[in-house]
């Protein structure tokens, strides 16, 4: 996979300089648009999210073969209309102020975590008071396959521990540096 011009560390130093600069974000950011009625438009919001979230190429996310599954277990453990809802503010409105978004901040960062270590992680007890609990957020790994595939692995410039061997004598050989 190949990486985009933006390191982690950018993605996630601008956004903690911009929520620090932009503190006063209202929890709701506003939607005039209709409901998105398809699947496929909902997918496409998706991948741009996780594009910009990432920092890796629409091409690099969907050839991990686990753009349907990230998508289906976001949108089966928020319910209803939040992630719909969700996916309409980052496109509405952009990364930086869906990060610093006391409602959907939590959303995005558990949606990057998930892309890059295949784990969805319960949203914080302080999230569900505010926002309403969900019955089925738990954390857990998506899938063996997904915990292989994880952007985590290409970003660091190493194999998935107990998933890709490297070959005899592989431990002989300076690690890479990516």
């Amino acid at each position: 996979m190949s990486r985009s011009n933006f390191t982690r560390r950018d993605v996630i130093g601008g956004a903690v300089t911009f929520s620090l600069v932009t503190a006063a974000v209202s929890d709701e950011i506003a939607h005039t648009a209709p409901r998105i009625a398809d699947d496929a438009a909902l997918m496409d919001y998706f991948l741009d999210f996780s594009e910009a979230a990432t920092g890796f190429s629409r091409a690099d996310l969907e050839s991990t073969g686990q753009d349907e599954a990230y998508f289906a277990t976001a949108r089966d453990i928020l319910e209803g209309n939040r992630f719909e809802d969700f996916l309409r503010a980052y496109h509405d409105s952009g990364l930086q102020v869906l990060l610093s978004s006391p409602k959907f901040g939590p959303i995005a960062r558990n949606m990057i975590k998930l892309w890059y270590t295949a784990t969805w992680e319960r949203l914080p007890r302080k999230w569900q008071d505010d926002y309403g609990s969900i019955s089925n957020d738990t954390t857990f790994v998506v899938s063996a396959e997904a915990y292989k595939t994880g952007l985590l692995w290409p970003a660091i410039g190493v194999n998935p521990p107990g998933a890709h061997g490297p070959g005899y004598g592989a431990w002989s050989d300076a690690p890479s540096r990516t």
